[in-house]
């Protein structure tokens, strides 16, 4: 079975199990980029797996780290000069196929059987089970089958005596930490709740910009929105809010294009950018500026197969 760590896949292993059904491997594909509690959520469910079936949980993890893909790996694609695929966006999830998918399927052609795979999709993810991909006659999808939701398999967890530390409090999918798909909802919480974790997240966003430039989409955390301006936006909502004036009024978005084009100008110089966001410690990436993608180079599909 696929074992994320989540709480539906945790929920269809637990049911799996006292259902008594048969179950050869559990296998986690490792990003390195999941939140620590989820790490001691995966130990301890491990335990409870190995007193009840006597079988650990499968570890599987790429030869090149989240960090490695995104900066140095070499696109087939030879227009693409820069290394590295850069963040992943809606479109293109490299992350999910070169660390997740990829592992999976390179470990189910180990075994000596086809295996099926089960996946705890839940039943009230219609949209997920309409895609193609998620059709195959060897995946199977327990929940769906037992009409369990997200909400009663997050409950049932609960019940169980698996809380995550409290992250599903926080986050409404717990996923990698560095995820440029979480809202913005999910972004303050990250930063006023696990302030070293976002750190590192500018960090990564820092080196991105000045690798491949703000205005390539490569660089691009959110669609024309980095890191350190989504600091800017989060400290103004604060004092927008604190006059009593709404935040997603278009008064709002107009005073935040002014703050955006005053604090981060597209400079002339693609020095001075570098210099906005690298600190010393960082200064080596200096020899990055000269091999800058052009700025209308465009990110496609077949520019990241690996």
């Amino acid at each position: 079975m696929n074992f994320s760590g989540g709480k539906d896949s945790t929920y269809m292993l637990l049911e799996m199990i006292r259902r008594d059904m048969r179950i050869d491997a559990v296998v986690f594909a490792d990003t390195t980029m999941e939140f620590p509690p989820m790490y001691e959520h995966i130990d301890r469910v491990e335990q409870f797996l190995k007193a009840e079936r006597g079988i650990s949980v499968t570890r599987l993890m790429a030869e090149q780290s989240f960090e490695q893909f995104m900066f140095c790996a070499v696109k087939e694609n030879p227009e693409y000069s820069i290394p590295g695929y850069g963040w992943p966006n809606i479109s293109i999830r490299w992350c999910t196929w070169a660390l997740k998918t990829q592992m999976i399927q390179a470990f189910s052609q180990t075994l000596d059987v086809k295996p099926y795979h089960y996946i705890g999709f839940a039943a009230d993810e219609t949209k997920r089970l309409q895609r193609k991909k998620n059709q195959h006659p060897m995946k199977r999808y327990p929940l769906v089958e037992w009409g369990v939701t997200e909400a009663e398999a997050l409950a049932a967890c609960y019940r169980a005596g698996y809380t995550w530390d409290g992250l599903y409090e926080h986050f409404s999918r717990v996923s990698c930490w560095c995820c440029p798909l979480k809202n913005l909802k999910e972004l303050r919480t990250l930063r006023e709740l696990y302030p070293e974790t976002w750190a590192e997240l500018r960090r990564l966003d820092d080196r991105a910009i000045a690798q491949f430039g703000r205005d390539n989409a490569f660089g691009q955390f959110r669609p024309k929105e980095s890191i350190r301006m989504l600091e800017l936006r989060f400290d103004f909502e604060k004092e927008w809010a604190a006059h009593g004036w709404n935040i997603r009024s278009k008064a709002f978005y107009r005073a935040l294009d002014l703050l955006y084009q005053k604090h981060f100008p597209t400079p002339e110089n693609p020095i001075d950018e570098l210099l906005t966001y690298v600190t010393q410690d960082d200064l080596q990436m200096l020899s990055l500026i000269g091999q800058r993608p052009n700025r209308k180079e465009k990110r496609n599909k077949s520019a990241l197969l690996l």
